[in-house]
C-alpha cells in the first residue's frame, strides 16, 4: 500500500528510528519489528481482516495480538464503520 510506504519514510525521515524498528504490514510486506520497541504501519482492512489469511498474515496479526502497544494511531479514521467507533 502506497500510504504504509509513505507511514514508513515519514517515521524514517522524522525520528531516530533505525529501518529494523520501523515494520510494515499489507499485501506484499509482512515485516515483524525486532525488539522492546518500534513502530508498526498497517492498513485498518489489513488488521481487522476477519477471512482466512496466509501464513506470514497469520504470523505478523500474531506478534501484533501479543504485543501491548503504547499508542495506536488511525490514519483514515473515515474508513472505520462508525460502530466500532463507538466502543
Amino acid at each position: 500500500s502506497v500510504s504504509v510506504d509513505q507511514w514508513k519514510y515519514q517515521f524514517m525521515l522524522w525520528t531516530n528510528l533505525q529501518n529494523h524498528q520501523v515494520s510494515r504490514f499489507t499485501s506484499q510486506e509482512k515485516e515483524i519489528f525486532k525488539g522492546d520497541s518500534g513502530v508498526m504501519v498497517t492498513t485498518y482492512t489489513m488488521a481487522v481482516y476477519s477471512g482466512s489469511r496466509s501464513e506470514s498474515s497469520r504470523k505478523c496479526m500474531e506478534a501484533i495480538m501479543n504485543r501491548e502497544w503504547g499508542l495506536v494511531i488511525l490514519d483514515e479514521v473515515h474508513v472505520v464503520p462508525a460502530q466500532m467507533c463507538r466502543r
